[in-house]
């Protein structure tokens, strides 16, 4: 599909929930914004990755690491009404200087939640809102893992 932007979030099927949801943690108050934008948006999965170097006090200043904590707070927070079970809800801690590190975990996170090569017609919506471009490329490389039927939807 692309990228495309809305002002509505909505599972890319109508008669059930996306099969994954993927946002990131960042400083940025838009981080926040995704699933705010529908009531309705549901996902059976959702990964928030989080970078450890946000939590590093000597890399960032200490307003910044606030309102890192405040937005991961509000993104999990947020997370719970979009999704059926708790426990599916992941916060993926990585490296943001080293993207493979997060292209690993993630492919370990698809293991995990059954999403192989032979997966066909995921649905999966990202918010491309705040990742890092290193990180949306390694992560676009990791689709080619779940096949070529699985590219996400992007907000």
């Amino acid at each position: 599909m692309g990228i495309v932007e809305t002002e509505e979030l909505k599972a890319l099927r109508e008669d059930k929930p996306d099969d994954l949801f993927i946002t990131c943690v960042s400083f940025e108050e838009r981080c926040t914004k995704s699933l705010l934008l529908s009531q309705n948006y549901e996902a059976k999965n959702i990964i928030v990755f989080d970078y450890h170097e946000l939590k590093d006090k000597k890399a960032i200043s200490k307003e910044a690491i606030s309102r890192v904590k405040t937005n991961r707070k509000t993104i999990l927070e947020e997370t719970r009404a979009h999704v059926e079970n708790e426990k599916n809800i992941f916060l993926m801690e990585c490296s943001r200087s080293a993207p493979r590190d997060g292209y690993y975990k993630f492919l370990e996170m698809c293991r995990m939640l059954g999403f192989s090569a032979s997966s066909r017609g995921l649905a999966i919506t990202i918010d491309i809102s705040v990742f890092p471009k290193p990180y949306l490329l390694v992560l676009f490389k990791a689709f080619e893992y779940l096949g070529e039927n699985s590219f996400p939807y992007t907000l």
